[in-house]
């Protein structure tokens, strides 16, 4: 297994638990994600936590965008009807 997920363990991964309650498992590229068992820690769902990672990440950075592109129009809505208001 080890050296299956050898340049993950290069990149830095920190696994914390034990046997009866599961572990939890860290990279950067992944954070963090659970397994129950030593054996679910191979390539495939490394890949796969990344992966579900990026999602999250353009998620996240889509959401903000969309915070930003609201406030502005919004604003620029505000000059409008202000003006009118008077």
């Amino acid at each position: 297994m080890l050296k299956e997920i050898e340049k993950y363990i290069e990149q830095g991964l920190t696994i914390k638990g034990n046997p009866q309650t599961g572990y939890n498992v860290f990279t950067v590229d992944s954070q963090h994600f659970y397994v129950k068992s030593l054996d679910e820690l191979t390539t495939e769902r490394l890949e796969k936590e990344i992966e579900r990672q990026q999602c999250c990440e353009t998620n996240e950075l889509t959401l903000l965008v969309n915070r930003e592109i609201y406030q502005e129009i919004k604003n620029e809505m505000n000059k409008i009807v202000s003006p009118l208001e008077l």
